[in-house]
């Protein structure tokens, strides 16, 4: 919901809208929460349970809501969660790596 929030409010005003104290916090709130996850996926001990169970279902969000944004709100931090969860969960994510790449670059250098 905040990232729609931030996404419109950029569509809305322009990029000048991103330096409010509103958009801030919302990204904030975002990027942080990223990094708690990103931490998590890191440290976490039962990388098969996790990566089917977690990972998986997390990961269509976040891709899902990183194509979605505008290019001025789209946040670093899902670039390095993904490289975190492609090195960490090599074995369980081979797959989706396809899938994230095209997520991932085919936005990003549009």
């Amino acid at each position: 919901m905040s990232s729609e929030l931030v996404s419109a409010s950029i569509t809305m005003m322009g990029p000048i809208s991103s330096k409010t104290s509103f958009v801030k916090l919302l990204r904030s709130v975002k990027r942080e929460t990223l990094k708690l996850i990103e931490t998590f996926l890191d440290k976490a001990e039962d990388q098969l349970h996790i990566g089917k169970q977690f990972v998986s279902p997390m990961m269509e969000y976040v891709l899902a809501d990183y194509t979605r944004n505008v290019p001025d709100a789209r946040e670093s931090e899902v670039l390095s969660l993904f490289a975190t969860i492609i090195n960490k969960y090599k074995a369980t994510m081979l797959d989706d790596v396809p899938n994230i790449f095209e997520a991932v670059f085919q936005c990003t250098l549009e």
